[in-house]
This record gives C-alpha cells, structure tokens and sequence, in this order.
C-alpha cells in the first residue's frame, strides 16, 4: 500500500489458519484500511515454512514475524508499525460483521478528540450458536446509558470509573487513535489476560470514550474475558492491575497523599470513585508495554 492507510488493522495469529482467513475474510474490501498481521505461530502450525504465502497477493497486508512472546506483545509490534492514525483490533477467533467499521470512522471522523470506541458483539459458544451479547451482561452499563442506547454515544467523564466496574469492552471491537495508544505505552506484557481491561482503563484517562451500541462483531465466549468466571491466575493478574491504581492513588490529589493503607482503605469504601483523580491519570496512563518499577 503505497497511499498513507486512514485505520490500521491489527491481526495476531497464533492459531490455526482456518481462523485466521476466516477473520481476514469478514475485513471485507475497506481499501483504505492497512491490515498488520502479528505471525506469532511456527511453520509447522501451517505446514508451510512461509505459512503466510497465501496472504502476499493483498497489498493492504503488512506481516510481521511475532517474538513469541504472547499476545499483549505481538500487538504491541502492531501497534508500532501502523501508519494510520486510528487502529482497529480483530483476534482470529472472532469475526466482524459487514460494515463493522463504517459508523467507528464517521464517529472519530466528527469527533476527532475521542481516544477510542467501542461496539456490542454478538457471544458464541463453543457449538457456534448465538448466546446474548456482550452488552447485555454488563447490567449496570446497560441501565445508565438505556436512553442513549439507540445511537453512538460518550461515556461520560467517568468513563474510567464505568470500565473498572464493568469490562465492557471486547477487544474486537474497539477502534483506538495510534497516538493514545503509543501514549499508553500499549498492552501491558506482563498482566496476562487482563491487559486488554488494563488498557482500556489507561485510555480512558487520556481521553473521552465512545460507544456504538450495534452489534458490530462476533465473539467467541472461550476467549480469556478477564472479569468475568475467571481461574486463579487471573485473579491474581487482576490484582496487580488494582496494585498499580492503589499506588497511583496513594499520592494523588484524590487521597490527599495518605499513604498506601489510607488509601487502601478510602478504595475499599468507594470501590468505583465517580471522579478519576488527574494524579491518578498522569501516573497510571502510560504503564504500558515495559513495566515500570514500583
């Protein structure tokens, strides 16, 4: 592609091909989207010691070979190489439905200072069988913005408070401005399955965050979904993400500098705080990609 793309789409594969043309395909034509696809998995996964040969006749694609060293850092590589300034995310488990992106670009094409958006997406078992949507498990999400529900609509300014109490983003559905998300510092490598809510949390200090309540997308109910009938390990993962808000809090004007108890304390009453404090925000934004100390 030699023109400068208006969205980048970023693909990690890490499975079996099947699902990634599969994924590929539900792109459709969007001849102004640049497709990076994260090749995370070895030649013998394809049979193929170039198991993306299939791939080279599309010049929208840009792939790049994965360090194997998980999915928050393949995308990360993505969202390095992308030239446009908003990226999309696709997971090859998943699929989109025709015209997925068309209300996402007129959206952050009229509001240019939103940080990222998201839509509904219909859940699929493991038989492939409709079961609800993603929205319509969030009961909470769903009650405050019943009347907005019709139409593309803003969270509000407590965006950040709205997602730490419901992970209503699905990762597949999200569109993000590039800048924000290098701003971010990208997915967190070292929080596992949370990443993604990790990230979504970062984004919305940044900047104000949109939802398209359509049903833009189909989403497998097996991939990891990090708030909800979780193992241990990502209990503990979920954890380190209330550790990182903890210690931003602890010294931000919101808590006065109290220290770690007091705030500890302080958190436990307001578990969802209706105001995200800017210290919070200028010290939790950018823990990204490369962890930070402390």
């Amino acid at each position: 592609m030699t023109t400068r793309p208006d969205l980048t789409i970023i693909v990690h594969a890490n499975g079996q091909p099947y699902g990634l043309r599969r994924a590929l395909a539900s792109i459709g034509d969007n001849p102004r989207a640049e497709i990076v696809v994260i090749d995370d998995r070895v030649a013998e996964d394809d049979g193929d010691a170039h198991p993306h040969r299939w791939l080279s006749a599309d010049p929208r694609l840009l792939v790049l070979r994965g360090e194997r060293q998980g999915r928050a850092q393949a995308r990360n590589l993505g969202i390095a190489a992308a030239r446009a300034p908003l990226v999309a995310f696709l997971d090859t488990e998943d699929v989109w439905y025709p015209g997925k992106l068309g209300p996402q670009r007129a959206l952050h094409a009229g509001h240019p200072g939103i940080g990222f958006s998201f839509t509904d997406a219909t859940l699929v078992n493991e038989r492939g069988s409709a079961a609800g949507t993603a929205l319509g498990g969030w009961p909470r999400f769903r009650a405050r913005h019943q009347r907005a529900m019709a139409t593309a609509f803003l969270l509000g300014s407590d965006a950040f408070a709205q997602i730490r109490a419901e992970n209503v983003v699905t990762l597949s559905t999200v569109v993000a401005r590039a800048d924000l998300l290098r701003d971010a510092n990208g997915f967190a490598t070292d929080l596992g399955d949370a990443a993604e809510w990790d990230l979504w949390l970062r984004l919305a200090c940044l900047a104000p965050v949109a939802c398209v309540p359509a049903a833009t997308a189909m989403t497998a109910m097996g991939r990891p979904a990090p708030t909800t009938r979780v193992p241990e390990e990502r209990l503990a993962e979920i954890a380190r993400i209330a550790a990182r808000q903890l210690h931003a809090l602890a010294g931000s004007a919101w808590t006065g500098g109290i220290g770690l108890r007091a705030a500890a304390l302080r958190l436990g009453r307001m578990a969802v705080p209706a105001h995200v404090p800017a210290g919070f925000c200028q010290q939790h934004a950018q823990q990204g990609g490369q962890p930070r100390a402390g």
